[in-house]
């Protein structure tokens, strides 16, 4: 059996460890991305965001899909400065989401059964490339 670190250990660990790692100033700042990032989602698809679009009836329709969830919230953060700058951002992005489902990268990551150890890198290395404006 494996002995827990002492509480005294632990709590004086993240005491000098934490601050160091995560700043103050660096926690606003993601925060700041993390809520720009989904402001942007909202405001370019709503709530059909991680729904699969069919090209076919041109409507968003299904589940929440977790690799729709994995692919576009990392590209647009991974992408946050361009976005920032991009002409008429919320319509770029719709364009983007709606031409996700019809690529045949994006449409081999994803899937039920998949297993997110196999799955996650690459709807996060699709998203990354994809998700630039």
């Amino acid at each position: 059996m494996l002995a827990t670190p002492r509480p005294d250990f632990r709590r004086r660990a993240q005491n000098r460890l934490l601050p160091k790692l995560l700043s103050k100033t660096h926690r606003v700042a993601m925060g700041r991305r993390f809520a720009a990032t989904f402001a942007l989602i909202n405001e370019s698809v709503g709530e059909d965001a991680f729904r699969r679009y069919e090209s076919r009836t041109k409507l968003f329709k299904g589940p929440f899909l977790i690799s729709a969830f994995e692919a576009l919230a990392s590209g647009v953060w991974h992408n946050h400065d361009k976005w920032m700058k991009a002409k008429a951002p919320a319509r770029k992005l719709l364009g983007l989401v709606k031409k996700m489902w019809d690529t045949k990268e994006f449409s081999e990551s994803k899937g039920i059964g998949k297993a997110a150890k196999s799955r996650i890198p690459k709807t996060v290395s699709f998203g990354k490339k994809f998700f630039v404006p």
